[in-house]
């Protein structure tokens, strides 16, 4: 063998070894891409799988979050409704206590007042029944408001005792001349002082302390 075929023989080999190589990046080159594209497409399709189930998954949030805002609408505006018709039942209460304690002090009952229980009856059962609307629903109302009411009640019964003294001492006076003798004008007096006392409380401090409740209720209910 010779030194030209020697070179040939390498020559070759080199050129199928080259050819091999070229061949194999290229096969290489061909199957990254391919693998990268997959992978890419692959990616892709993730991504639009995750974008989907975040929109569902925002959808479905965003329909159970309105369904609980509709709900919580639902219970406040109830909630509202009841306290509104609490505060009427309340107010109206109030309003028949004042009658009832403006017609159980009138100062026009005639002679027989100091016999009447009727009205001490009727006066006493409507305090019974603010008492109960009162500590059946203090939750509708601040520590203020149902501390006014609570006085008022206390102001309602100091005046029904007061009105029964007064009957007592009057009938004292009717049926007992020699208690007379030994009274002076100013304790024979007395039962109609006090009656005109606490009939002057009845229309107008009760009243007042009406409309001021009156003007409260209408700022917790809006129609101020």
């Amino acid at each position: 063998m010779n030194i030209l075929q020697i070179i040939n023989f390498f020559l070759s080999v080199s050129g199928i070894t080259a050819g091999l190589i070229f061949i194999a990046k290229f096969a290489i080159n061909q199957f990254g891409k391919v693998q990268i594209l997959k992978y890419k497409q692959s990616l892709e399709n993730d991504t639009e799988e995750f974008k989907h189930k975040l929109n569902f998954e925002t959808e479905k949030f965003k329909q159970e979050l309105n369904k609980a805002t509709i709900e919580h609408q639902i219970k406040y505006t109830k909630l509202y409704e009841e306290r509104g018709l609490i505060i009427k039942q309340t107010y109206n209460l109030l309003y028949k206590l004042e009658n009832s304690l403006t017609n159980l002090t009138s100062m026009f009952q005639g002679s027989d007042w100091t016999k009447d229980t009727e009205r001490d009856k009727q006066t006493n059962e409507v305090i019974a029944e603010l008492r109960t609307q009162l500590e059946q629903n203090r939750i509708f109302f601040s520590a203020d408001l149902c501390s006014i009411i609570e006085n008022i009640l206390i102001d309602a019964h100091k005046i029904t005792i007061d009105i029964y003294s007064a009957k007592q001492d009057q009938e004292y006076n009717d049926n007992s001349n020699k208690a007379a003798q030994f009274r002076t004008t100013e304790e024979i007096l007395q039962p109609i002082q006090t009656w005109r006392q606490l009939d002057q409380k009845a229309q107008k401090d009760i009243k007042a302390l009406r409309l001021n409740l009156a003007q409260e209720f209408r700022i917790l209910i809006g129609v101020e």
